[in-house]
C-alpha cells in the first residue's frame, strides 16, 4: 500500500519531490531537471569512453549507454570518476542507480551518473537470496 501511495504522490507532484530524496519510479516517468534519483535498471548497450570540452575549457570524460526498465529505455551518461564504477558491469546487468540526476541534451533525456552519485549491480546491493 506504501508503494502505491509514494507512487501516487511522485506522479501527482512529479520533480518537485526530487529534492527530498525519495524518487524511485519508472524511466518513462523521468524528466529534465529531476535530481537524486534512485533506480533500479538493466543495462542496455554501453559505448567507448570520450572527451568532452565544456565552453569554459573543462575536460570531461563521458561513458555513454542506454538502460531499460519496464517502462521504457533512455540514454546513460556517466561522468568522469565514476567511470570506474562500471568496470564489473556489463550490458544486460541490472544496477542500482543512486543519486542520479536528468538532463536533455537537444532534446534527448539523458539518465547522469555524476560525482554524488553510485551505481552497483543489484545483486550486490539486494544481496543473495535464501
Amino acid at each position: 500500500m506504501l508503494s502505491v501511495i509514494r507512487k501516487s504522490l511522485i506522479r501527482s507532484a512529479g520533480s518537485s519531490l526530487g529534492h527530498l530524496g525519495i524518487v524511485d519510479m519508472g524511466l518513462s516517468t523521468l524528466r529534465p531537471g529531476m535530481e537524486k534519483l534512485d533506480l533500479t535498471v538493466r543495462i542496455a548497450g554501453l559505448k567507448a569512453t570520450r572527451k568532452v570540452e565544456t565552453s569554459y575549457g573543462v575536460t570531461h570524460i563521458l561513458l555513454e549507454g542506454e538502460v531499460e526498465d519496464e517502462s521504457g529505455r533512455m540514454d546513460l551518461t556517466v561522468w568522469n570518476e565514476k567511470i570506474d564504477d562500471m568496470k564489473m558491469i556489463d550490458v544486460g546487468d541490472e544496477v542500482r542507480l543512486t543519486n542520479c540526476f536528468v538532463t536533455s541534451f537537444r532534446g534527448v533525456l539523458s539518465l547522469n551518473v555524476g560525482r554524488d552519485s553510485e551505481i552497483n549491480k543489484a545483486t550486490d546491493v539486494v544481496g543473495d537470496a535464501p
